[in-house]
């Protein structure tokens, strides 16, 4: 069965521009708009935290509103909804993205994933908002994620386990490998029925909330997730390979990249390149001499979390989101790490508002990386 995607460029956030083009990618892909009729369309943003739009953070509201308009223009009832960390309030989260301004606006029922609670689903809990719907639209931001790599499509759908049950699963998967199996294995479950990657200003750096914002210009839609990904990936210049999460799909037969089908205008898939994350191996990860060294000194050698005091409010949200409470304080004594606890999920980084959780690389790790690129550069 072939996977078509589509790739639309556009360079600003206008609205009906941005409901032209997904129409026009919806066409592409030969999705039928008459299947919205009476149906009850989750809309699935990335609404990561408190974030305004140009940060780039979030999924943009001007995206959200278009598709809102495709649902209701086409039968459907649209309703918005996500599950940020549940370090933040919810409601200003909803404030803060503009995304509840444009749900009021366009009478969509905005969801609460927590208030539905959750149930098991083949082994995840997963809220009941996210599944007691017809039909899902998956909006995910493009952006690179210091745990993972990137994030878009697969990575998205972790917004559908509610609040602070996140953190149990960072706990029980603490391995990359098996973290991004339980992602495959939750995307699977919920299978969107369609995907559309705000791309149009992306993230790159240490993502998914503290990096920089990237031009990218392209709207990505596919009726796959992972498909949808395999294809993101290459538009930030990663190769799908670096990527777990899609290695994990394609040994599970979820993902077959040969049946990935490009449509419309854009015949080859453009390349914008990332600043990848700090946390990132791809380019020490090809000498085998220097991934045993990595197994064998991995807590000298990674890149690890480290709280800047000077920019730190105290805030304590790093605390509250630490899935193993690796950090704390004694009364009026800055937050500390503990990093015989720490297990490198960079949960602390994501959530932190004032940019105060910063991603260093070990001393090790800077001669490390400097021998794995000279390596790569010489052809060895």
């Amino acid at each position: 069965m072939s996977h078509l995607i589509s790739i639309i460029p556009q360079e600003k956030y206008q609205f009906r521009e941005t409901v032209n083009n997904i129409m026009s990618g919806l066409n592409n892909i030969h999705f039928n708009l008459h299947q919205l009729s009476n149906k009850r369309v989750l809309i699935k943003p990335n609404m990561i935290g408190p974030f305004s739009p140009n940060v780039a953070a979030t999924t943009h509201p001007i995206v959200v509103k278009a598709i809102i308009e495709i649902v209701q223009n086409h039968g459907g009832t649209a309703c918005v909804g996500d599950s940020p960390s549940g370090v933040y309030s919810l409601d200003h989260t909803w404030i803060v993205t503009g995304i509840k301004a444009v749900c009021q606006d366009m009478g969509a029922e905005m969801i609460s994933f927590e208030g539905a609670g959750s149930d098991d689903y083949e082994g995840l809990l997963i809220s009941n908002a996210a599944m007691n719907v017809d039909m899902m639209i998956n909006v995910p931001k493009l952006k690179t994620h210091s745990l993972t790599l990137m994030t878009a499509g697969i990575k998205n759908l972790f917004g559908c386990v509610s609040g602070m049950l996140k953190q149990r699963y960072h706990v029980r998967y603490k391995k990359i490998h098996d973290f991004s199996g339980m992602l495959v294995k939750l995307a699977n479950s919920i299978s969107p029925q369609l995907t559309i990657v705000d791309g149009i200003v992306g993230m790159q750096g240490n993502g998914p909330s503290a990096g920089q914002p990237i031009d990218v210009g392209h709207i990505i839609i596919g009726d796959h997730v992972f498909a949808t990904d395999y294809i993101a990936a290459q538009v930030m210049g990663i190769a799908p390979s670096d990527i777990e999460m899609l290695c994990i799909a394609c040994e599970q037969d979820v993902l077959e990249a040969k049946s990935i089908q490009l449509c419309g205008d854009i015949a080859s898939i453009p390349c914008v390149p990332f600043v990848l994350p700090i946390t990132q191996r791809k380019k020490w990860r090809t000498s085998k001499w220097l991934e045993v060294i990595v197994k064998w000194l991995f807590q000298y050698v990674c890149a690890r979390a480290h709280i800047n005091h000077v920019a730190c409010k105290r805030c304590y949200l790093c605390e509250k989101a630490c899935p193993v409470q690796a950090i704390g304080h004694l009364s009026d004594h800055p937050l500390q790490i503990d990093y015989g606890k720490c297990i490198d999920c960079f949960c602390c980084h994501e959530v932190c508002p004032h940019l105060a959780i910063d991603l260093r690389d070990s001393g090790l790790l800077k001669i490390l990386r400097y021998l794995g690129w000279e390596k790569e550069r010489n052809g060895n």
